[in-house]
């Protein structure tokens, strides 16, 4: 992909990300959920002992740090916050929410190294998590300069995503970051003005998403992995998988579709727009044939194909989607890609 005067836009946004996006002013440094719950405050909040845990407070987890709440039921309120700014760190607990307003961030806002890059969070529970909205959001942000960071959760219960989950770019030369949510004993939903998102800049790939799910998995519109190539989008469930949308465009100069992969124990609903579509060496819109147990159909998907077509499982640079399911497949689209 050629390069032209975004480069110079790049670098601008990068000297202003640096200048000032420091530290948490008022930030409390944490690396243990003891440090957590001796410095939270409130002993209503977040007492001692095995009861629920609230934070409210803002702080900062270092490199490398395990913040485990064992069995407790954890919830970051709307004046909570963790930053874990561009570090590895790992939360264990019962379950975990985000209340609206709450946030865990880990953004890679700054110029120069490692603070240039997102940050990495893997959430395991054996419970339920759940990413709150009311007027306001509960979100996940690990977006990052040089590239968006990685966020896991591994959870036991049912996975609720009404808030946001993003690890985009933020400079248009910005790499792609990896969402991967799993499910081994519930569902996963997102809501419909939820945002799941790992966006790559133009000079460089969109990011890879995994959703998969013990039970069915059904998602709202804004499933995004755009890049300058489209990324990686993959859903599978042990039930039922309801897809209303799905992006991973390929947008940069001569820039490669995307791929999207749509798994289900029994039946697959295709209820909205899927763009896999590239900018490089458009071919002719081509139907795509999915397969059930006992039929074949067309219906009216369709969609833009560079260079030629390949299935998901062999992921390289032309836009492909492999749908299948072991009842049946309903597609329920219109409009041409």
């Amino acid at each position: 992909m050629r390069r032209t005067t975004a480069t110079a836009i790049a670098t601008l946004a990068l000297l202003a990300a640096g200048a000032g996006l420091a530290s948490n002013a008022h930030a409390i440094a944490a690396c243990t959920a003891a440090q957590i719950i001796a410095n939270d405050g409130a002993a209503t909040r977040c007492p001692a002992g095995t009861g629920p845990c609230n934070i409210g407070k803002v702080f900062e987890i270092g490199d490398g740090c395990t913040l485990d709440f064992g069995t407790r039921a954890v919830t970051i309120l709307g004046s909570g916050k963790l930053d874990i700014l561009s570090n590895s760190v790992n939360l264990r607990a019962g379950s975990f929410s985000i209340a609206p307003s709450g946030l865990v961030e880990g953004r890679g806002n700054l110029a120069t190294p490692p603070r240039d890059r997102g940050g990495s969070i893997t959430i395991t529970t054996t419970g339920a998590v759940n990413i709150q909205r009311a007027s306001f959001k509960g979100v996940i942000d690990v977006s990052g300069n040089v590239r968006g960071g990685t966020v896991i959760i591994n959870a036991g219960g049912s996975i609720s995503v009404s808030g946001d989950i993003i690890s985009n770019n933020i400079t248009t030369s910005g790499g792609n970051g990896i969402i991967s949510l799993r499910s081994t004993g519930g569902d996963i939903t997102s809501g419909t003005t939820s945002t799941i998102s790992a966006q790559g800049g133009d000079f460089s790939t969109g990011g890879f998403i995994d959703i998969t799910a013990s039970g069915r998995v059904d998602l709202g519109t804004n499933l995004i992995a755009n890049g300058g190539d489209g990324g990686v989008i993959d859903v599978a469930s042990g039930g039922e998988s309801i897809v209303r949308g799905m992006n991973a465009t390929g947008g940069g100069d001569a820039g490669s579709g995307g791929c999207a992969s749509v798994f289900a124990g029994t039946r697959v609903q295709m209820l909205g727009p899927v763009a896999l579509n590239g900018t490089g060496s458009p071919g002719a819109s081509q139907p795509v044939t999915v397969t059930g147990a006992a039929s074949r159909y067309t219906a009216g998907f369709r969609w833009s194909r560079t260079k030629r077509s390949r299935r998901c499982s062999s992921i390289a640079r032309w836009s492909c989607i492999d749908i299948s399911s072991t009842d049946r497949v309903a597609v329920r689209l219109t409009q041409a890609f």
